[in-house]
């Protein structure tokens, strides 16, 4: 089965172009529940296609696939931006 790019995000990037480089001068992306269940659940086949350069004539498009694997190796890391926070049964 072939990839499928289930994500498109937009970062800034002033480094350079390898992806050990794009990984190390994005500072932060959001991804939502649903994507990291979806990267966790579809592994390699999940992709998140990095846009940069947004203010040139020539934006660049890096691909991060398997980004699953990156958590595992601590490549990316997952932190918390906000919390949704619902009322317990006890006050429903």
């Amino acid at each position: 089965m072939g990839h499928r790019i289930c994500r498109v995000t937009f970062a800034c990037s002033t480094a350079g172009r390898s992806q050990r480089a794009l990984a190390g001068s994005i500072g932060a992306f959001d991804l939502t529940a649903n994507e990291l269940n979806a990267a966790l659940k579809y592994g390699p086949q999940f992709g998140l296609a990095l846009v940069t350069d947004l203010g040139s004539a020539h934006p660049k498009v890096f691909y991060l696939w398997d980004a699953a694997r990156w958590f595992g190796e601590n490549r990316l890391v997952r932190e918390p931006l906000v919390w949704g926070v619902r009322l317990g049964p006890a006050v429903i």
